[in-house]
């Protein structure tokens, strides 16, 4: 063990004039104010300190997307397609042909390798863009895989359920799942994938569709030999049975413990606000979860999704003052809505109340935990417009 942190140290001290002058160099674009190469300096790094790692997505994000293109090209081909479907994703500003073009490319890396299960992303990202007969075409081929698993299913189901809720999500990408579920042998990932179908047929508005599929997954959980796989299902189902309306559903299978939460934010969804906060303080907290923000924070994304700025901002008033980065990623999200409404004087006055605490909070006081969260605000901005907000952030 001696010997083994003595080599570990040597190699350390060898590597200390390295560090030393990228630690400079990076200083000096940060002096400079030279942003988008410190930044890109901070993603090489980060290549090289985890070289099997995808960084194409949060580069892509930042306005980096051509040098995330460049990396991807790097790799093998055959395991490229996740990159070139996340820089189509992601990319800021980035042309709908191009977008179209990259996501073709990945489908063309994503046929033989390892890496086919990113077809069913593909498919689902094909039809985001508005490009459905080559999302039908993506999605056969994923169908046409040899030696289908209940897990190929799940993953094809969670890609197009996880799209915006805007996205129309037809008959033709949920049916076919559904037949298969028939064919293959029942377990932990068919009862999700039922759980994910039975989502995406509400969305649809087949309300009865989504309840048959759910009460299909329901069988499938109970029957589990595991306790906890079974439990885990039984309680996420349940779960759904309450974003479907069906609390008598819910409370038959779900543990009272685990639907609590639930219970809080299905409340505020359909209106019975103080219900909802006569249950918050009934959530406890323990090392890993608190179990009552995390309700709040379920409960505002979902208001703010569906435009209900009632119960956002009412709920908003529930989070502790600490979380302020997350509270103005959410009142970011208001002001960009109060906008698009015409409401621009009264979006500058949430904007500027949601960036106050950052000029009064000092490095010290702000959470490593919280610099993904400021990141993802200055971003927001950016998107907005609001380039000097942003940069001040």
């Amino acid at each position: 063990m001696r010997r083994q942190l003595a080599v570990c140290g040597f190699v350390f001290m060898l590597m200390r004039p390295a560090f030393a002058t990228e630690v400079e160099e990076f200083e000096i674009f940060i002096r400079a104010k030279s942003w988008y190469p410190a930044g890109l300096m901070m993603f090489d790094l980060a290549q090289k300190t985890s070289p099997n790692s995808s960084f194409a997505s949060e580069m892509s994000k930042a306005g980096y997307s051509e040098e995330a293109l460049a990396q991807a090209y790097k790799k093998p081909v055959g395991q490229r397609a996740y990159d070139f479907l996340q820089i189509a994703q992601d990319a800021v500003a980035l042309q709908h042909s191009r977008r179209i073009e990259l996501l073709a490319l990945a489908e063309q890396d994503a046929q033989g390798g390892a890496n086919r299960w990113v077809l069913g992303y593909i498919s689902a990202t094909y039809l985001s863009l508005g490009v459905e007969s080559e999302a039908k075409q993506s999605y056969a081929t994923y169908m046409a895989r040899p030696n289908p698993t209940p897990l190929d299913y799940r993953q094809l189901a969670e890609a197009f359920e996880a799209l915006a809720p805007a996205v129309k999500v037809d008959a033709w990408a949920i049916d076919p799942i559904l037949e298969r579920l028939a064919t293959v042998e029942p377990g932990f990932d068919t009862a999700f994938t039922f759980q994910k179908l039975s989502l995406l047929y509400f969305r649809g508005g087949n309300a009865g569709k989504a309840l048959s599929t759910l009460e299909r997954g329901l069988q499938v959980a109970v029957a589990l030999e595991n306790q906890g796989a079974r439990r885990t299902a039984v309680n996420l189902l349940a779960e759904t049975a309450l974003v479907l309306g069906n609390v008598k559903l819910a409370e038959k299978y779900g543990d009272v413990r685990y639907l609590i939460a639930p219970l809080a934010v299905n409340a505020a969804r359909i209106g019975e606000t103080q219900k909802a906060l006569d249950i918050l303080p009934k959530l406890g907290a323990n090392l890993y979860v608190n179990h009552r923000d995390d309700a709040i924070r379920t409960i505002i994304r979902e208001a703010v999704d569906r435009h209900d700025l009632v119960t956002a901002r009412r709920f908003l008033q529930e989070l502790p003052s600490y979380m302020y980065p997350l509270s103005a990623l959410f009142w970011l999200q208001i002001a960009d809505i109060e906008k698009a409404a015409g409401n621009s004087r009264q979006a500058e006055v949430i904007t500027l109340a949601a960036l106050a605490p950052f000029s009064e909070a000092s490095l010290e006081k702000t959470s490593p935990h919280d610099f993904s969260l400021i990141y993802r605000l200055a971003t927001m901005l950016m998107a907005s417009g609001e380039s000097d907000k942003a940069q001040l952030l």
